[in-house]
C-alpha cells in the first residue's frame, strides 16, 4: 500500500466516485464517512488546510482519512472533516488492510508532525483499528471515553417492538395519538423529491423554536449550517440515505424528524416539533414511526446518536461508547 496526500477541495470532490465505492464497500461505514456529508461539510463549514491522506493498493482506493489542519486556541491541530457536527469519525478501511492501513496512517501523521502540534480524533466507535493501532515512536497518544450513543437492537418484526414495549409506554403512546387528533386528522409523511425543501425548512423552523424559549440561537441557526443540511438532503435522498420525516396535521406540519439509513442501521440525527403540542408527544410519535419503519426496512439497529437523553431509554436502547484519540509529539530523546 501506498498513501496520497489530498490538499485541495477540486482533487478531493474528483475522488468522490472512488470515495463512494470505498464508503459502499466498508461494513462499518456510517453516513458520517460518505461523500454526500463530508464534502457540504467543507465547501459551508470547513477552513483551514485540507490533510486527507488516501490508501491504495495496487492502485485501488482501500482507505481514507479525511483530515484538516486548522488552528484552535493556539495551536495548529489536525481535526476530522466534519468535526462538531458528525457523531462518528472512523476513517474508511477496506477489512483487509484495516490494521495495516491504520498504522500507515498514523506512520504518515509522525511523518508529518512538523505541520501540526496536535492530533485530535474524536467520536470513534469501539473496535476501529485506530483505537487499537500502535502509536509511532515519534508521538505520544491518549485515548479518553466520550459520551455514549444508546443503540437500539430492533426485532424482526415491528409487531415484535410493539411487544417487548412497557404497557406504560403503549399507553402513552395511543393518548398521544388521541390529543394530536383532537386539533385534526394527522399524518407521518416522509421526504420524496417534492416535498424535502419543506421537510427541511420546517425542520430549521421547529428547532429554532424550541431554543428560542432557552434564549439561545440553537445548532440550525447558523446560515451556513443550514446551506449545508440544504446540500445533504438533496444529496442523501438522491442515494436513498435520507429518512426525513414530517408529521402533517390540517396541513401544517408540526414536528419533524431527521434521520439516515444504510448499512442495516438507522440513525436518528435531529428533530424538532411544535412546543405548543408538547403533551401530545409528537416527538415521540415521529420515533414510534421511524422505528418501525425502520425494521420494516431490515434495519438491525436505531441508532439514537450522541447523548444519553432519558427518552433514549425509555425505548430499551443500550450505551455504546465512544473515544477520543490525541496525538502529540514525543519528546525528543535526551543526548
Amino acid at each position: 500500500m501506498r498513501i496520497e496526500e489530498i490538499t485541495t477541495f477540486q482533487a478531493l470532490e474528483a475522488l468522490r466516485p472512488e470515495w463512494s465505492r470505498l464508503w459502499e464497500q466498508c461494513p462499518n461505514a456510517t453516513p458520517f464517512q460518505s461523500p454526500e456529508w463530508l464534502l457540504p461539510w467543507w465547501c459551508h463549514l470547513g477552513g483551514g488546510e485540507l490533510l486527507v491522506l488516501a490508501l491504495r493498493d495496487e492502485g485501488t482506493l482501500v482507505g481514507l482519512a479525511p483530515l484538516f489542519i486548522h488552528e484552535w486556541q493556539g495551536r495548529r491541530q489536525v481535526s476530522p472533516i466534519g468535526v462538531s457536527y458528525s457523531d462518528y469519525h472512523d476513517v474508511l478501511l477496506m477489512p483487509d488492510v484495516a490494521r495495516a492501513g491504520a498504522e500507515l496512517i498514523l506512520q504518515r501523521l509522525a511523518e508529518l508532525r512538523s505541520r501540526w502540534d496536535v492530533c485530535v480524533l474524536p467520536e470513534l466507535r469501539d473496535g476501529p483499528p485506530l483505537l487499537s493501532a500502535a502509536i509511532p515512536n515519534e508521538l505520544r497518544a491518549q485515548v479518553t471515553p466520550l459520551e455514549p450513543c444508546p443503540v437500539l437492537a430492533l426485532p424482526a418484526t415491528a409487531g415484535e417492538f410493539v411487544a417487548q414495549l412497557s404497557a406504560h409506554h403503549r399507553r402513552n403512546l395511543r393518548r398521544a395519538c388521541r390529543l394530536l387528533e383532537k386539533g385534526g386528522r394527522a399524518q407521518i409523511e416522509r421526504a420524496n423529491e417534492a416535498t424535502r425543501a419543506e421537510f427541511v425548512n420546517a425542520l430549521f423552523r421547529l428547532h429554532g423554536v424550541r431554543w428560542q424559549e432557552q434564549n439561545e440561537p440553537g445548532v440550525l441557526s447558523n446560515p451556513n449550517v443550514q446551506r449545508f443540511h440544504c446540500d445533504v438532503t438533496a444529496d442523501f435522498l438522491r442515494r436513498g440515505i435520507l429518512r426525513l420525516y414530517a408529521l402533517r396535521r390540517n396541513g401544517a406540519i408540526d414536528a419533524v424528524l431527521y434521520g439516515f439509513a444504510s448499512g442495516g442501521r438507522f440513525y436518528a440525527y435531529l428533530g424538532g416539533f411544535d412546543p405548543q403540542l408538547e403533551q401530545a408527544s409528537p416527538g415521540t410519535l415521529l420515533t414510534f414511526h421511524a422505528i418501525q419503519e425502520a425494521i420494516r426496512e431490515g434495519c438491525r439497529e436505531y441508532d439514537f446518536l450522541r447523548g444519553a437523553e432519558n427518552y433514549k431509554y425509555m425505548w430499551g436502547a443500550r450505551d455504546r461508547r465512544n473515544w477520543r484519540v490525541t496525538l502529540w509529539h514525543a519528546a525528543p530523546p535526551e543526548e
